[in-house]
């Protein structure tokens, strides 16, 4: 099975410049502390840092099996 993550056809749903070094295909993690000195998980895409602990809080993930504390 082809490992379709890659493909550089593949776009995203946020305007990533070209030259990025975060393009869709490749997505870091990390852990940060935001401005109100919360720790929580985040990725980016392009320019946009994406707080997925605030995501997670909203119930964007709902199905899938997760815990509050995986975010923390």
């Amino acid at each position: 099975m082809p490992l379709t993550a890659n493909d550089p056809s593949r776009k995203s749903w946020l305007n990533v410049p070209a030259d990025s070094d975060f393009p869709i295909q490749n997505i870091p993690f990390g852990v940060f502390i935001t401005k109100d000195d919360v720790v929580t998980i985040g990725t980016r895409i392009g320019d946009y840092a994406i707080d997925l602990g605030a995501l997670q809080q909203l119930n964007y993930f709902e199905g899938i099996e997760l815990t509050d504390d995986m975010f923390m």
